[in-house]
């Protein structure tokens, strides 16, 4: 099984993110962590499977694990801005909070990806201590702290699509 890694961004303005690993079965596993909705990096990773494999938006299964929610996923109005331009303004909740999910099945719907084909995980990691979460663990260490030190303060979480 072919990767892509090599082809898709590893860092972004508000995180960083990883690539591809391969499946035992065979299958092409897009492994995606840290704040990889804000990059539409399901999207270019779903053009590079179409692109390089021959793939279908329609045949994939995209599970979207624990993530932050909307009840604790508040922010600056920059990055509201961006995800109403890039994502639709239904992934924005008052006051400005967003949801992640959303943006996501908005973008996977619009990329051909079936809304039966979408499963979202009900879990909040903010909320719920068995998953790591930047926004419990980290935010409240000091901001002349660098990001890769942070980064060492929290539980990784991850996702796949398929």
């Amino acid at each position: 099984c072919d990767t892509l890694n090599a082809q898709l961004p590893t860092q972004g303005k508000w995180g960083t993110y990883k690539g591809v690993v391969d499946a035992p079965s065979g299958e092409t596993v897009i492994e995606l962590t840290g704040d990889v909705e804000m990059y539409g990096i399901v999207r270019e990773a779903i053009k590079l499977a179409e692109k390089e494999f021959g793939a279908r938006a329609f045949d994939f299964s995209v599970v979207i694990g624990p993530h932050i929610h909307s009840c604790c996923y508040q922010v600056e109005q920059e990055r509201l801005e961006f995800f109403t331009s890039n994502f639709g303004k239904s992934c924005i909740l008052p006051p400005n909070n967003l949801n992640l999910a959303q943006a996501n099945c908005n973008l996977l719907v619009d990329l051909g990806v079936p809304e039966d084909n979408i499963l979202c995980c009900s879990d909040c990691t903010c909320c719920d201590s068995r998953f790591g979460s930047f926004r419990r663990q980290a935010s409240h260490l000091p901001d002349s702290m660098s990001l890769e030190e942070k980064l060492r303060h929290f539980t990784t979480m991850m996702a796949f699509v398929c």
